[in-house]
């Protein structure tokens, strides 16, 4: 009897697939992550604070490289199923490594303090989710 082959899994192969698939994909669809952070503040943080809160993080637009927009605003959704989280901002980037730019950023780091400050429980009133979307 001869040796058998070396032990292969198709599960590699489909995983060396997908990762091609993925960067063939971004480049036709120019996908970019969209960092969707949702936030419960305090009930004494005024309308006028959060205000404050998220021009100092919209300012990081066109500051930070492959930040392209940020948009803020309240949960307006009717299903009641926000969790607490009723308020929060999306923010758009080219690539994972202008959300790596982005995370590092001292003028980021200080805009989140002034958030995490305002929420009830600190980080704990914090949930942040990233993914791809077309652009």
């Amino acid at each position: 009897m001869g040796s058998n082959p070396p032990f292969f899994s198709p599960w590699e192969k489909v995983h060396e697939g997908r990762a091609r698939d993925q960067e063939f994909i971004r480049g036709i669809l120019q996908l970019i992550i969209r960092h969707c952070v949702f936030a419960k503040f305090r009930p004494e943080i005024t309308p006028e604070q959060k205000a404050e809160i998220y021009s100092g993080l919209g300012a990081l637009v066109g500051r930070i490289e492959g930040l392209l927009r940020a948009d803020f605003g309240p949960n307006i959704s009717p299903e009641g199923r926000s969790g607490g989280f009723e308020d929060g901002f999306i923010m758009d980037l080219v690539d994972q490594a202008a959300v790596d730019r982005y995370l590092a950023d001292p003028d980021h780091k200080a805009a989140g303090a002034r958030l995490v400050a305002a929420l009830e429980g600190g980080p704990e009133g914090l949930m942040i989710f990233d993914m791809e979307v077309s652009g």
